[in-house]
Protein backbone atom coordinates (compact mmCIF):
# COMPACT_ATOMS: atom_id res chain seq x y z
CA UNK A 1 0.00 0.00 0.00
CA UNK A 2 1.11 3.61 -0.91
CA UNK A 3 0.44 6.55 1.59
CA UNK A 4 -1.97 8.98 -0.34
CA UNK A 5 -4.19 8.69 -3.28
CA UNK A 6 -4.29 12.49 -3.20
CA UNK A 7 -1.23 13.22 -5.85
CA UNK A 8 -2.04 15.18 -8.87
CA UNK A 9 0.34 14.71 -12.12
CA UNK A 10 -0.49 16.88 -14.94
CA UNK A 11 -1.06 13.84 -18.10
CA UNK A 12 -4.37 12.19 -19.27
CA UNK A 13 -7.02 10.00 -17.65
CA UNK A 14 -9.31 7.88 -19.14
CA UNK A 15 -12.70 7.10 -17.59
CA UNK A 16 -16.26 6.34 -18.41
CA UNK A 17 -18.66 8.83 -17.13
CA UNK A 18 -20.99 8.02 -14.82
CA UNK A 19 -23.24 11.13 -14.76
CA UNK A 20 -23.83 13.40 -17.95
CA UNK A 21 -24.56 16.79 -16.67
CA UNK A 22 -25.08 19.59 -18.81
CA UNK A 23 -22.00 21.45 -18.53
CA UNK A 24 -19.73 18.08 -19.78
CA UNK A 25 -22.24 17.28 -22.61
CA UNK A 26 -21.80 21.14 -23.69
CA UNK A 27 -17.86 20.16 -23.18
CA UNK A 28 -17.52 17.29 -25.76
CA UNK A 29 -19.70 18.56 -27.91
CA UNK A 30 -17.58 21.70 -28.39
CA UNK A 31 -14.67 19.02 -28.99
CA UNK A 32 -17.02 17.54 -31.54
CA UNK A 33 -17.39 20.75 -33.31
CA UNK A 34 -14.00 21.39 -33.32
CA UNK A 35 -12.36 18.15 -34.49
CA UNK A 36 -14.89 18.10 -37.01
CA UNK A 37 -14.36 21.66 -38.73
CA UNK A 38 -10.54 20.23 -38.22
CA UNK A 39 -10.94 16.76 -40.30
CA UNK A 40 -14.22 16.88 -42.14
CA UNK A 41 -13.36 19.19 -44.66
CA UNK A 42 -16.31 17.41 -47.28
CA UNK A 43 -18.95 19.08 -44.92
CA UNK A 44 -20.20 22.30 -45.70
CA UNK A 45 -20.89 24.83 -43.05
CA UNK A 46 -24.58 23.97 -43.53
CA UNK A 47 -24.21 20.06 -43.45
CA UNK A 48 -22.03 20.24 -40.17
CA UNK A 49 -24.96 22.10 -38.32
CA UNK A 50 -27.67 19.76 -39.49
CA UNK A 51 -25.23 16.99 -38.37
CA UNK A 52 -25.02 19.11 -35.30
CA UNK A 53 -28.65 18.68 -34.31
CA UNK A 54 -28.30 14.69 -33.73
CA UNK A 55 -25.05 15.45 -31.46
CA UNK A 56 -26.67 16.29 -28.33
CA UNK A 57 -28.93 13.37 -28.21
CA UNK A 58 -26.48 11.06 -29.20
CA UNK A 59 -23.93 12.29 -26.24
CA UNK A 60 -26.92 11.52 -23.79
CA UNK A 61 -27.98 7.95 -25.09
CA UNK A 62 -24.79 6.45 -26.35
CA UNK A 63 -24.24 3.31 -23.85
CA UNK A 64 -20.35 3.81 -22.94
CA UNK A 65 -19.51 7.07 -22.46
CA UNK A 66 -15.96 7.52 -22.25
CA UNK A 67 -14.00 10.91 -21.22
CA UNK A 68 -10.00 11.58 -21.46
CA UNK A 69 -9.45 14.69 -19.06
CA UNK A 70 -6.38 16.29 -18.20
CA UNK A 71 -4.88 17.45 -14.95
CA UNK A 72 -7.67 19.96 -14.27
CA UNK A 73 -10.66 17.91 -15.09
CA UNK A 74 -11.06 19.33 -18.42
CA UNK A 75 -12.27 16.66 -21.64
CA UNK A 76 -9.96 16.66 -24.40
CA UNK A 77 -11.11 13.87 -26.31
CA UNK A 78 -14.04 11.13 -26.03
CA UNK A 79 -15.11 7.77 -27.13
CA UNK A 80 -18.62 6.37 -27.52
CA UNK A 81 -19.52 2.28 -27.79
CA UNK A 82 -22.34 0.40 -27.90
CA UNK A 83 -21.96 -3.22 -27.45
CA UNK A 84 -18.62 -3.77 -29.69
CA UNK A 85 -18.86 -1.22 -31.78
CA UNK A 86 -17.11 2.66 -31.32
CA UNK A 87 -19.79 4.66 -32.11
CA UNK A 88 -17.58 8.21 -31.87
CA UNK A 89 -14.35 9.32 -31.23
CA UNK A 90 -13.21 13.20 -31.62
CA UNK A 91 -10.31 14.54 -29.91
CA UNK A 92 -9.89 18.54 -29.40
CA UNK A 93 -7.08 19.13 -32.58
CA UNK A 94 -4.77 20.37 -30.17
CA UNK A 95 -4.43 16.73 -28.58
CA UNK A 96 -4.19 14.95 -32.10
CA UNK A 97 -0.41 13.35 -32.87
CA UNK A 98 0.09 12.45 -29.34
CA UNK A 99 -1.54 8.81 -28.52
CA UNK A 100 -4.50 9.96 -26.86
CA UNK A 101 -6.50 8.34 -29.99
CA UNK A 102 -4.95 4.85 -29.15
CA UNK A 103 -5.45 4.99 -25.21
CA UNK A 104 -8.75 5.79 -25.86
CA UNK A 105 -8.96 2.24 -28.31
CA UNK A 106 -7.10 0.24 -25.75
CA UNK A 107 -9.94 1.40 -23.31
CA UNK A 108 -12.52 0.18 -25.54
CA UNK A 109 -10.80 -2.89 -26.25
CA UNK A 110 -9.99 -3.41 -22.30
CA UNK A 111 -13.59 -2.95 -21.09
CA UNK A 112 -15.82 -3.63 -24.10
CA UNK A 113 -14.17 -5.77 -26.45
CA UNK A 114 -14.16 -3.48 -28.85
CA UNK A 115 -13.65 -4.44 -32.53
CA UNK A 116 -16.01 -2.33 -34.84
CA UNK A 117 -16.09 1.64 -36.34
CA UNK A 118 -17.61 3.15 -39.08
CA UNK A 119 -15.60 6.12 -40.84
CA UNK A 120 -16.89 8.42 -43.64
CA UNK A 121 -15.27 7.39 -46.89
CA UNK A 122 -14.29 11.02 -47.27
CA UNK A 123 -12.15 11.22 -44.22
CA UNK A 124 -8.68 9.99 -44.92
CA UNK A 125 -7.02 11.28 -41.82
CA UNK A 126 -9.56 9.26 -40.46
CA UNK A 127 -8.96 6.01 -42.01
CA UNK A 128 -5.67 5.54 -41.73
CA UNK A 129 -5.88 6.07 -38.00
CA UNK A 130 -7.66 3.48 -37.56
CA UNK A 131 -5.67 1.24 -40.38
CA UNK A 132 -2.94 2.02 -38.32
CA UNK A 133 -4.09 0.46 -35.02
CA UNK A 134 -5.09 -2.35 -36.91
CA UNK A 135 -8.57 -2.31 -38.25
CA UNK A 136 -9.37 -3.58 -41.68
CA UNK A 137 -12.64 -2.62 -44.58
CA UNK A 138 -14.89 -5.07 -43.69
CA UNK A 139 -17.48 -3.75 -45.93
CA UNK A 140 -18.71 -0.24 -47.26
CA UNK A 141 -22.27 1.38 -47.63
CA UNK A 142 -23.78 4.22 -49.52
CA UNK A 143 -25.12 6.63 -46.94
CA UNK A 144 -24.64 7.46 -43.17
CA UNK A 145 -26.61 6.43 -40.26
CA UNK A 146 -29.12 9.06 -40.52
CA UNK A 147 -29.54 8.37 -44.29
CA UNK A 148 -27.52 11.26 -45.78
CA UNK A 149 -25.27 9.97 -49.23
CA UNK A 150 -22.36 10.28 -47.19
CA UNK A 151 -20.71 6.36 -47.90
CA UNK A 152 -19.16 4.62 -44.85
CA UNK A 153 -16.68 2.43 -44.54
CA UNK A 154 -17.01 0.09 -41.91
CA UNK A 155 -13.75 -1.61 -39.89
CA UNK A 156 -12.79 -4.66 -38.21
CA UNK A 157 -10.09 -4.73 -35.84
CA UNK A 158 -7.61 -7.73 -36.52
CA UNK A 159 -7.38 -10.07 -33.55
CA UNK A 160 -4.04 -9.55 -32.45
CA UNK A 161 -3.68 -5.62 -33.07
CA UNK A 162 -4.35 -5.21 -29.00
CA UNK A 163 -3.20 -7.11 -26.43
CA UNK A 164 -5.93 -8.69 -24.27
CA UNK A 165 -6.44 -9.00 -20.68
CA UNK A 166 -6.49 -12.39 -19.69
CA UNK A 167 -10.42 -13.79 -19.40
CA UNK A 168 -9.82 -14.41 -15.20
CA UNK A 169 -8.93 -10.49 -14.94
CA UNK A 170 -11.49 -9.36 -17.36
CA UNK A 171 -14.38 -11.48 -15.18
CA UNK A 172 -12.69 -9.62 -12.27
CA UNK A 173 -11.58 -6.41 -12.46
CA UNK A 174 -13.51 -3.47 -13.37
CA UNK A 175 -13.81 0.34 -13.46
CA UNK A 176 -15.06 1.92 -10.25
CA UNK A 177 -18.55 2.72 -9.60
CA UNK A 178 -19.43 5.42 -6.54
CA UNK A 179 -21.52 3.13 -4.80
CA UNK A 180 -17.94 1.14 -4.09
CA UNK A 181 -16.76 4.10 -2.50
CA UNK A 182 -17.33 2.87 1.08
CA UNK A 183 -15.62 -0.32 1.08
CA UNK A 184 -12.74 1.04 -0.95
CA UNK A 185 -12.51 3.52 2.04
CA UNK A 186 -12.72 0.33 4.11
CA UNK A 187 -9.89 -1.20 2.30
CA UNK A 188 -7.88 2.18 2.36
CA UNK A 189 -8.12 2.74 5.70
CA UNK A 190 -7.06 -0.95 6.94
CA UNK A 191 -4.46 -1.15 4.68
CA UNK A 192 -2.50 2.18 5.70
CA UNK A 193 -3.20 1.21 9.40
CA UNK A 194 -1.54 -1.96 8.83
CA UNK A 195 0.75 -1.15 6.66
CA UNK A 196 2.37 1.71 8.17
CA UNK A 197 2.59 0.97 12.32
CA UNK A 198 5.26 4.03 12.30
CA UNK A 199 2.59 6.54 11.22
CA UNK A 200 0.46 7.78 13.87
CA UNK A 201 -2.99 6.10 12.92
CA UNK A 202 -4.46 9.79 13.74
CA UNK A 203 -2.71 11.01 10.05
CA UNK A 204 -5.08 8.42 8.56
CA UNK A 205 -7.71 9.04 10.20
CA UNK A 206 -7.67 12.69 9.73
CA UNK A 207 -6.91 12.20 6.12
CA UNK A 208 -9.93 9.70 5.38
CA UNK A 209 -12.79 12.75 4.50
CA UNK A 210 -10.42 14.24 1.80
CA UNK A 211 -9.17 11.00 0.35
CA UNK A 212 -12.93 9.97 0.42
CA UNK A 213 -13.81 13.07 -1.69
CA UNK A 214 -10.75 12.61 -4.03
CA UNK A 215 -10.75 9.08 -4.80
CA UNK A 216 -13.85 9.89 -7.57
CA UNK A 217 -11.32 11.80 -9.40
CA UNK A 218 -8.97 9.28 -10.23
CA UNK A 219 -9.12 6.47 -12.51
CA UNK A 220 -9.54 3.67 -10.01
CA UNK A 221 -9.84 -0.21 -10.64
CA UNK A 222 -11.68 -2.79 -8.79
CA UNK A 223 -11.03 -6.34 -7.85
CA UNK A 224 -14.31 -8.12 -6.93
CA UNK A 225 -15.00 -11.89 -6.44
CA UNK A 226 -18.20 -13.38 -5.70
CA UNK A 227 -19.58 -10.01 -5.41
CA UNK A 228 -16.98 -8.92 -2.88
CA UNK A 229 -14.09 -6.31 -3.46
CA UNK A 230 -11.11 -7.51 -2.55
CA UNK A 231 -9.21 -4.49 -3.48
CA UNK A 232 -8.33 -1.62 -5.50
CA UNK A 233 -5.95 0.59 -7.60
CA UNK A 234 -6.26 3.75 -7.79
CA UNK A 235 -4.20 5.96 -10.39
CA UNK A 236 -4.14 9.61 -11.75
CA UNK A 237 -2.44 9.76 -15.18
CA UNK A 238 0.55 7.83 -14.92
CA UNK A 239 1.00 7.71 -11.66
CA UNK A 240 -0.16 5.00 -8.92
CA UNK A 241 -1.46 6.54 -5.99
CA UNK A 242 -2.57 3.33 -4.14
CA UNK A 243 -2.78 -0.35 -4.80
CA UNK A 244 -4.97 -2.10 -1.71
CA UNK A 245 -5.92 -5.56 -0.86
CA UNK A 246 -7.95 -7.01 2.01
CA UNK A 247 -5.96 -8.04 4.81
CA UNK A 248 -7.48 -12.01 4.25
CA UNK A 249 -6.90 -11.66 0.70
CA UNK A 250 -2.78 -10.30 0.41
CA UNK A 251 -0.20 -12.65 -1.46
CA UNK A 252 -2.99 -14.56 -3.57
CA UNK A 253 -1.82 -12.52 -6.41
CA UNK A 254 -4.60 -9.39 -6.30
CA UNK A 255 -2.10 -6.89 -6.22
CA UNK A 256 -0.20 -8.10 -8.92
CA UNK A 257 -3.25 -8.75 -11.21
CA UNK A 258 -4.58 -4.87 -10.69
CA UNK A 259 -0.72 -3.74 -11.16
CA UNK A 260 -0.55 -5.63 -14.70
CA UNK A 261 -3.91 -4.66 -15.70
CA UNK A 262 -2.62 -1.00 -15.72
CA UNK A 263 0.65 -2.06 -17.17
CA UNK A 264 -1.38 -3.03 -20.59
CA UNK A 265 -2.45 0.59 -21.07
CA UNK A 266 0.72 2.48 -20.12
CA UNK A 267 4.47 1.97 -21.22
CA UNK A 268 5.64 4.12 -18.18
CA UNK A 269 4.34 4.00 -14.65
CA UNK A 270 5.43 6.05 -11.23
CA UNK A 271 4.54 5.74 -7.69
CA UNK A 272 5.97 6.90 -4.00
CA UNK A 273 6.41 4.20 -1.09
CA UNK A 274 7.55 5.04 2.31
CA UNK A 275 11.25 3.09 2.95
CA UNK A 276 10.12 1.07 5.46
CA UNK A 277 6.91 -0.50 3.78
CA UNK A 278 9.63 -3.23 3.40
CA UNK A 279 6.94 -5.39 2.00
CA UNK A 280 5.49 -2.93 -0.53
CA UNK A 281 8.62 -2.28 -1.49
CA UNK A 282 10.03 -5.66 -2.20
CA UNK A 283 6.61 -6.18 -4.11
CA UNK A 284 7.12 -4.08 -6.61
CA UNK A 285 11.02 -4.47 -7.31
CA UNK A 286 9.92 -8.12 -8.01
CA UNK A 287 7.51 -5.94 -10.20
CA UNK A 288 10.06 -4.42 -11.88
CA UNK A 289 10.57 -0.80 -10.48
CA UNK A 290 13.09 0.88 -9.69
CA UNK A 291 14.17 3.71 -7.05
CA UNK A 292 14.80 6.75 -8.82
CA UNK A 293 14.77 9.17 -6.35
CA UNK A 294 14.39 9.40 -2.26
CA UNK A 295 13.04 12.06 0.09
CA UNK A 296 11.34 12.81 3.32
CA UNK A 297 7.69 13.38 2.84
CA UNK A 298 6.58 16.60 4.37
CA UNK A 299 3.84 15.27 6.61
CA UNK A 300 4.99 12.52 8.24
CA UNK A 301 8.72 13.59 8.00
CA UNK A 302 9.35 9.68 6.68
CA UNK A 303 11.71 8.64 4.08
CA UNK A 304 10.00 7.66 0.55
CA UNK A 305 11.35 6.19 -2.44
CA UNK A 306 10.08 7.42 -5.77
CA UNK A 307 9.74 4.10 -8.09
CA UNK A 308 9.24 4.06 -11.73
CA UNK A 309 8.27 0.92 -14.06
CA UNK A 310 9.06 1.07 -17.71
CA UNK A 311 8.36 -0.92 -20.45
Amino acid sequence: TIQTITRKVKIMKIFEIQQRDAQLLQNLYNIWEASVKATHSFLSKKEIQKIAAYVPKSLQEVPHLIVAANAKGMPSGFMGITDRKIEMLFLAPQERGKGLGKRLIQYGVDHYSVDEVAVNEQNPQALGFYQHMGFQIDRRSDFDEQGNPYPLLHLKLRPTSFPQKDAQNVQNIRPFQISDIDALMALWLEGNLKAHAYIPSDYWINNYDEVKKELPQATVYVYEQDHQILGFIGLTGQYIAGIFVHDEMQSKGIGKQLLDFVKRNNDRLTLHVYQKNYRAVAFYRREQFSVTAQQIEEHTQEIEYAMTWQR
